[in-house]
């Protein structure tokens, strides 16, 4: 992408070495120090923060380094699924394993703090379809709370439970199916519903 601005800092003592623009070809060329470990961070509206890291730490010679930041599109209401965000069965506190999870979604609205997202909880289809729509419910205002308890502004996050409302195969009412296809539709996305454009805040989102 041409025009990302690029904050490259010495990462040990955290301060800027320069800002940069990536030009028409997707690049920024500078020279450093030898001896440091440089973090980069690339900002660009309307796609998601990217940060990368290279260390001229042992080189004992001038050399070229590279550093690659693919940088994927912020679109609204497209559903994203969160990786090993799991619950005990019947239970919506948040446990350790899916709380690591849920800090790479706080660093990313650090990351990016003009969006909005909605958090949303999926079941499978095994018990009441209102059960499971309250039970999705509490576990996506427990991931919400978990965000908000790491600093996140409360108005930025909205928690939705969908219930058995999206799933993802044959496994509905019904159908018996394994315990891992069963699995694969206990998930928890987030999506995108606002974001700031100058100073304008737009929101598609459905807040119910």
């Amino acid at each position: 992408l041409d025009s990302v601005l690029l904050d490259i800092k010495d990462g040990d003592i955290n301060k800027t070495i320069k800002l940069a623009l990536t030009d028409i070809y997707g690049e920024s060329c500078m020279t450093v120090d030898a001896g440091i470990n440089i973090k980069i961070k690339g900002t660009k509206d309307g796609y998601f923060t990217k940060r990368g890291e290279i260390s001229t730490v042992g080189l004992t010679k001038s050399d070229t380094l590279w550093v690659d930041l693919i940088f994927e599109k912020i679109v609204e209401n497209k559903f994203i699924v969160i990786d090993n965000i799991y619950y005990d069965f019947d239970k919506s506190f948040i446990r350790k394993d899916a709380a690591i999870e849920l800090d790479k979604i706080v660093a990313l609205l650090l990351d990016n703090p003009t969006i909005n997202i909605e958090m949303g909880s999926h079941t499978d289809a095994r018990g009441s379809d209102e059960y499971n729509q309250k039970l999705s419910h509490r576990r996506a205002k427990e991931a919400v709370a978990y965000l908000i308890s790491k600093g996140i502004t409360p108005s930025r996050l909205t928690a939705k439970g969908y219930g058995e409302t999206r799933i993802t195969n044959r496994c509905k009412n019904g159908v018996t199916c394994e315990d891992e296809d069963h699995e694969r539709n206990r998930r928890t996305t987030f999506r995108v519903i606002g974001f700031i454009k100058g100073t304008e805040i737009i929101n598609n989102g459905d807040r119910s």
